[in-house]
């Protein structure tokens, strides 16, 4: 294959940061090619240098082995570069005809050919196996359908480099697969993607090529079929693949502190859900997206209902909600930061002390030190990097954000944690850093119920194991006997305990 783009020695600096440092990366025609690394390590800098977003510093850009100059979209899109951001750019009260034309509309006589581009919109659509009427406004759309017609944009306008910038971060698992048909029939007629990911599994799965940046530097680029994961762990940072995941420690005293029993919903969404959480323990979830292990999360945290069945902390039965679980000592990490989870305009300090905020009032004055003081003990214990505790908590990484959530939860001081993916979305090294939070909280008597759809994930972390298959608990193993290969047979109910 040859070569349709190639950077050489690309450098950016911004004030105090030097986002790039001679970046030299080569992408062939017609395939998938990854860019991974930890937030801050100039991936989506990279991407927007290319894109005409960011004017490079030095270096130089080959397109078909040509310089060109690229210092604004125009010519990127001239080129036939499109990006697809995390967030997507679409105009949400148009159709999705008008979005998927717009900057590229037929015209008849200078006068837009609606008739014209609607068909346009449907023939690629068909292409995209994309079944929902081009008159559909966007903001009706789901998150997978509104990046197809992202793609669908870029493919009007003959795209021949499509760079995909964490597309998966909100897709379930099934969306994931639809996604990467997509992109491999892309790459198949002839596109290149770049693929921008955290997660690894994924990136392993779809791509052909792989290079790894750290700290604004190419580590290396390799062919996916050649390089292990890790190999990828430890270029990204710095560490072993076995010292990925913080040691399990042995329980001798196994103090029950929740329990479940017989939990249903006449819905049968999840039906006769019994288990015991130990103290010390961490019990992770196994399952297919969609089989009920989130509803069971959040209906021990009184977020969702449940018609029988019973709840009992520490010996004591109880009928959750939200506050009563609080309470009870029960802290819900959701999996959802953005609309769930944190106040994204309001600074770190009230997003960490937002739920004790009434223990350090006396005659309704916050007692400063004592807030000061537990803000620091969280930010030291989960690495929080931030300019300060009145940074803004909508400009911190995704990381950053995710290990705020966790210290609000932590300040509360519980000693039972119901964590809903909590490293959704985040870079490999803050994954490590929350596992070894974990760890330690589970060091200190606490128990925690792990839900993840990052099977490895849950192996490496977990002291025992429940397989939930349509709504109930069909196997349970423990940490040690537990296997990727037993795992996902029980999960798609080939194998019950």
């Amino acid at each position: 294959m040859t070569n349709i783009l190639e950077l050489k020695n690309i450098s950016k600096t911004f004030p105090g940061v030097r986002a790039l440092d001679n970046v030299s990366v080569e992408f062939e025609a017609g395939t998938i090619h990854a860019i991974v690394g930890e937030n801050g390590a100039g991936k989506s800098t990279l991407m927007k240098v290319i894109y005409g977003v960011y004017k490079m510093d030095s270096g130089e850009i080959f397109y078909e082995n040509k310089p060109v100059k690229i210092d604004k979209p125009s010519k990127a899109i001239d080129l036939g570069i499109s990006i697809i951001y995390q967030e997507t750019s679409l105009f949400n009260n148009l159709s999705i005809a008008a979005n998927i034309v717009v900057g590229n509309e037929p015209r008849r006589r200078s006068l837009l050919n609606w008739r014209e581009s609607r068909k346009m919109a449907t023939k690629i659509l068909k292409e995209l196996d994309f079944e929902v009427p081009v008159d559909e406004v966007v903001s009706n759309l789901s998150v997978t359908q509104q990046q197809l017609v992202e793609i669908g944009r870029a493919i009007s306008r003959r795209c021949r480099i499509l760079i995909m910038d964490e597309p998966t971060a909100t897709l379930t698992e099934k969306e994931v697969e639809k996604l990467f048909k997509i992109m491999r029939k892309l790459a198949d007629n002839g596109s290149t993607v770049v693929f921008i990911s955290h997660r690894i599994s994924e990136v392993m799965e779809i791509s052909d090529a792989i290079t790894v940046m750290k700290d604004g530097k190419v580590v290396g680029t390799e062919e996916t079929k050649k390089i292990k994961l890790a190999d990828i762990v430890k270029m990204m940072i710095g560490i072993e693949l076995k010292d990925y995941f913080p040691p399990k420690t042995k329980q001798d005293d196994k103090e029950v502190i929740l329990q479940v029993k017989n939990l249903g919903r006449d819905d049968k969404v999840f039906n006769n859900i019994s288990f015991d959480l130990f103290k010390g323990e961490i019990l992770g979830i196994v399952a297919l997206e969609g089989q009920g292990q989130h509803e069971i999360a959040r209906a021990i945290f009184g977020l969702e209902s449940y018609d029988f069945g019973e709840i009992i902390i520490n010996g004591k039965s109880i009928k959750p909600t939200p506050s009563r679980a609080i309470g009870s000592g029960i802290v819900y990490i959701s999996d959802d930061r953005k609309k769930e989870g944190l106040l994204l305009q309001r600074d770190l300090r009230e997003n960490i002390t937002l739920s004790t905020l009434d223990e350090r009032k006396t005659f309704g004055f916050i007692k400063f030190k004592e807030e000061r003081n537990k803000i620091k003990t969280a930010i030291d214990m989960l690495n929080i990097k931030a300019l300060s505790i009145s940074q803004v908590v909508f400009f911190l990484s995704g990381g950053n954000q995710q290990k705020t959530l966790i210290a609000r939860s932590f300040i509360t001081s519980p000693f039972i944690m119901i964590a809903d993916e909590p490293t959704k979305g985040i870079d490999v090294g803050s994954k490590v850093e929350i596992y070894n939070f974990l760890r330690d909280c589970a060091n200190k008597s606490m128990g925690i119920l792990l839900l993840s759809r990052d099977l490895m994930e849950l192996l490496g972390l977990c002291d025992r194991l429940l397989v939930v298959y349509k709504g109930t608990i069909v196997n349970e193993f423990s940490g040690d006997e537990a296997t990727e290969e037993k795992c996902m047979a029980a999960a798609i109910g080939t194998l019950k305990g």
